[in-house]
């Protein structure tokens, strides 16, 4: 399993440029088993926007493809979604299914699953992570990954659907998290 971290430099570059470490090409057995990190690739201004979306009553905002002001997130999710894909997946990509920001309060977790289900949810090919806010607890855990790996505010993870993941108890704060999917026409075999 491997676990790539792009910094906000070559992010910026995109789609130019993918990884640091100019990934070695990874064989075709392996490369479905990987985690993409962008680090700072939503700023501070943007977290704080994309939190203020969510009403005070909500625990969720999801976000629509035809409102306007909601553009730039879905562009955001595509460019950083369509490059992991280029560069590493090379999954049948061709349109967002979903994007979320949720929210976790004290005591709030989710429990272990994966991003692909029946239904349309079996289209799904490509799970986004991305931290809005500090809290303690909270974390992404993916079940395949080192446990220790954290993901600060404003870093994007990008990871197989199908990848059994959980967010741990919320213990201290609130943590908001923008959560996306990427799909395409058809299911994984």
């Amino acid at each position: 399993m491997e676990h790539h971290i792009v910094s906000k430099k070559q992010a910026a570059e995109l789609p130019k440029t993918l990884l640091p470490r100019e990934v070695e090409r990874i064989s075709e057995e392996q490369s479905f088993m990987e985690i993409i990190t962008y680090e700072d690739a939503i700023t501070k201004e943007q977290c704080a926007k994309l939190i203020a979306y969510v009403p005070e009553v909500d625990k969720v905002h999801i976000f629509q493809a035809d409102e306007q002001e909601h553009m730039w997130v879905f562009e955001l999710i595509l460019k950083l979604n369509s490059n992991a894909n280029d560069h590493v997946f090379t999954f049948d990509i061709d349109h967002i299914s979903g994007v979320m920001v949720m929210v976790y309060e004290e005591g709030d977790d989710l429990e272990l699953t994966s991003s692909i289900g029946p239904g349309v949810l079996g289209n799904r090919k490509l799970t986004t992570y991305a931290p809005l806010s500090d809290s303690e607890g909270g974390d992404l855990k993916i079940t395949s990954a080192p446990d220790d790996v954290v993901y600060d505010v404003g870093s994007v993870a990008i990871f197989p659907a199908f990848m059994p993941h959980r967010v741990t108890k919320v213990t201290k704060g609130r943590k908001y998290v923008l959560w996306a999917w990427v799909g395409g026409k058809r299911r994984f075999k």
